[in-house]
């Protein structure tokens, strides 16, 4: 699996974004989970109307920092795979 790009979020806690496909969704989340990290929140946007699919987001604290996983799903697809397996917690969101 190559190595994700992490993009500086403006904030006043060290703080970084990371977009993942669809395959490497549940395994960047295990990873920041055997790293200590800790799940935070789990939210969607739809952008159809830009002529996108739907965005969504994973926010982890990790150690030294807050990590934003971010999932683009393609315009025909409305489903991702589920964290719960990773985070027990996400299955509440």
């Amino acid at each position: 699996m190559a190595p994700h790009t992490l993009t500086g979020i403006p904030s006043a806690v060290p703080a970084s974004r990371v977009n993942v496909e669809a395959t490497q969704w549940m395994a960047t989340a295990d990873r920041l989970r055997q790293a200590g990290g800790r799940f935070l929140a789990l939210w969607a946007s739809d952008q159809r109307d830009l002529g996108a699919g739907f965005v969504v987001r994973a926010a982890v604290l990790q150690p030294s920092r807050l990590m934003v996983l971010t999932l683009r799903l393609p315009k025909e697809k409305d489903e991702f795979p589920s964290l719960a397996g990773v985070f027990p917690a996400a299955s509440r969101m």
